[in-house]
């Protein structure tokens, strides 16, 4: 106790003092001789210093602090040369203020194989490009229990799936053409699934997709038949029809003054048709009136009805002109206007398959003789707006025939009295517009009375899907090859 009391005078001694034997006592100890004297030198491996504040005057400010192979202290002067950066993949920015910014790549390294959980795109563009050009890419899809490949085929220009494709909701699988028009397919509502095979080759023209019931699909001639019955009239020969028929003026007519044709009451519902001579070009054209009674296909009947036929001064002999309504009963012809000009004309009426376009693959005939004739013939006709011959003081020349009887068999022709025959051919193509005034017509040409007892003919017909035809001015009908035929 008495030690401490000594230790704080001297402390607080304000200033020295001489002793008794002269000499002077200590000046006052200020604290810094304090530390030095009650202190130890330095701390100890094991000194747990605290302080309030630290300051090294020979670091920078905003730094970070990192030794030197010396192990002495020192501050970072390049921040992105102590944290390095990975190329194409992290970058470190250094921004000046003690931190960093670590951001992503914008592309991934040549040699980096990532693998995400999930990726998302925000600028919508996914673009691969290969180093080495054509080079086919491959996506594979491997599930735990299915897998997929989808390859862009470089040097083919396609992608390949190597899986299934589906799609579901009612999507619509399009085709585009080099606007924004398509076609595409739709499922329709199912209760079960459906898979076609397709076919391995294109059909004929004409021909239609065909099933086998089981889901494989191709294509087939869409055929289909037209049978006529037919007999020889008793008590007459020369040229019968079956299918259709013509009933053709004798002679020619200028229609100056007017003539009447056919049979009042008759039920003929026939086109009426002129077959004209040379015109003469002198500018003006002809134009035919016919008046009398029309039908239609829907049995709409006109007792009052007038039709004006405009026949070209400057046309050719032989060019043809059909009326659209076909006529019942007498009709009166008469030149309206323009020059006098020979015609023939009569009425047609030909099979037109329901006023459809189709092809003629075949016909086939058979029969019963009831009478020998040995100059017989079948005569298959395609009708239509050429082919015409105008004749003088004549009936006019239909269209060359498809097909004859009497051409393919030569001599054997002959009919026989009691005894079957038969005619047949396979090999046919001829396209008939049955949309726009054309038809079949078969004419049986007999020189004796009742040649035949009984007998059958056949058309075998299929569709065919180009129509070479356009129409102009809604009157005249104008086939690319350049065949004209004119509705008034």
């Amino acid at each position: 106790m008495r030690k401490i009391l000594v230790l704080l005078l001297v402390l607080l001694a304000p200033t020295a003092y001489a002793g008794s034997s002269g000499q002077s006592l200590p000046r006052a100890i200020f604290p810094e001789e304090v530390r030095r004297r009650f202190l130890p030198d330095r701390m100890g491996v094991t000194s747990e210093p605290n302080f309030a504040g630290l300051t090294l005057s020979n670091l920078t400010a905003n730094r970070l602090i990192a030794s030197d192979s010396n192990k002495a202290l020192e501050s970072v002067a390049d921040l992105t040369a102590w944290i390095a950066g990975t190329v194409n993949r992290v970058t470190v920015t250094d921004d000046a203020d003690g931190t960093l910014t670590l951001s992503g790549p914008q592309d991934i390294h040549a040699l980096a194989n990532p693998t995400f959980a999930g990726l998302t795109l925000t600028n919508g563009l996914f673009t691969f490009a290969p180093d080495t050009a054509d080079t086919d890419i491959v996506f594979t899809f491997t599930g735990t229990t299915n897998s997929g490949v989808l390859n862009w085929m470089e040097d083919e220009d396609f992608f390949k799936f190597s899986d299934d494709l589906g799609l579901d909701n009612f999507e619509e699988l399009r085709f585009y053409d080099d606007g924004s028009n398509y076609v595409g397919f739709e499922a329709p509502s199912l209760t079960t699934n459906q898979i076609w095979v397709l076919p391995i080759a294109d059909g004929d023209p004409g021909s239609v997709l065909t099933t086998d019931g089981f889901g494989v699909l191709e294509f087939a001639d869409n055929a289909s038949e037209k049978t006529w019955s037919f007999m020889s009239r008793d008590a007459s020969s020369g040229t019968n029809y079956i299918g259709g028929f013509y009933k053709l003026a004798t002679s020619d007519n200028d229609f100056n003054p007017s003539v009447t044709f056919g049979t009042v009451n008759s039920s003929y519902a026939a086109h009426f048709f002129l077959v004209q001579a040379a015109g003469a070009s002198g500018g003006v054209d002809t134009v035919v009136r016919v008046t009398g009674t029309t039908i239609d296909d829907q049995a709409n009947r006109n007792t009052g009805a007038t039709v004006d036929i405009t026949v070209d001064d400057a046309g050719a002999a032989g060019t043809y002109y059909e009326t659209p309504e076909k006529w019942l009963g007498q009709v009166t012809v008469v030149k309206q206007s323009g020059p006098d000009l020979l015609m023939n004309f009569g009425f047609c009426k030909y099979w037109d398959n329901n006023n459809t376009h189709f092809k003629v693959a075949g016909v086939e005939a058979t029969w019963l003789g009831a009478k020998n004739d040995n100059s017989p013939d079948i005569i298959l006709r395609h009708h239509k707006a050429t082919g015409w011959t105008y004749n003088n003081a004549a009936e006019p020349t239909p269209p060359p025939p498809i097909a004859s009887m009497a051409v393919d068999h030569d001599t054997e022709i002959f009919i026989v009295n009691n005894e079957e025959g038969a005619w047949k051919r396979d090999d046919l193509s001829d396209n008939v517009h049955g949309e726009i005034a054309e038809g079949l017509i078969v004419e049986l040409q007999t020189t004796t009375n009742r040649t035949y007892a009984i007998g059958n003919f056949m058309v075998r017909i299929t569709p065919f899907g180009d129509i070479d035809m356009i129409y102009e001015n809604g009157d005249t009908m104008i086939y690319e090859n350049g065949d004209t035929m004119i509705y008034n």
